[in-house]
C-alpha cells in the first residue's frame, strides 16, 4: 500500500479536512487539491460553440443531424 496521501487521492471522502460542517464537499476536496480533479465545467458559451461546431462539421461530411 503507498502513501496516506495517495490513498486520500482515490477517496477524497475519507479525507476529513474535505468535510465542512461534517457533510462532505466535493468542492472543497477540488480546491485543497487541484492536481486530482480534471475540470468539467463547460460554460453556457462554450458548449453553444461546441455545438455549432460540431453542426458545421456534421453539414460538411453530409450528415443531417436536424431530425
Amino acid at each position: 500500500m503507498g502513501e496516506w496521501s495517495e490513498y486520500f487521492e482515490d477517496f477524497p471522502e475519507e479525507d476529513m479536512g474535505n468535510y465542512r460542517n461534517g457533510v462532505f464537499d466535493p468542492e472543497l476536496a477540488r480546491r485543497r487539491h487541484p492536481d486530482n480533479y480534471v475540470s468539467t465545467y463547460v460554460s453556457p458559451k462554450e458548449a453553444q460553440l461546441r455545438k455549432e461546431q460540431h453542426e458545421i462539421l456534421m453539414r460538411l461530411k453530409g450528415i443531417d443531424t436536424k431530425k
